[in-house]
């Protein structure tokens, strides 16, 4: 029978994590290495969730989404950041 196990939450929680990492403004350094440590670590959780046999996917697959669309934000900070620089 297929549920939901403790990997599932723990990818969960390292998606939210991250995503609550991008309203940390007073400190740059410690928004861009949570964002990153945080989603990285989600993402192969979320992996791990996924590929299992005995497990639900749904989870795994929000928290998957959580985590691209942290980095995805990062990248996009980072990008927009140093584009008026020559």
């Amino acid at each position: 029978m297929k549920r939901y196990s403790w990997i599932s939450f723990v990818s969960l929680a390292f998606g939210l994590l991250a995503c609550v990492f991008i309203y940390t403004y007073r400190s740059p350094k410690i928004m861009q290495y949570g964002i990153l440590i945080n989603a990285s670590i989600g993402i192969i959780f979320s992996f791990t969730a996924f590929f299992s046999k005995s497990e639900k996917k749904i989870i795994a697959i929000f928290a998957l989404l959580l985590c691209l669309t942290a980095i995805l934000f990062f990248i996009t900070v980072i990008t927009v950041a140093g584009m008026g620089q020559t």
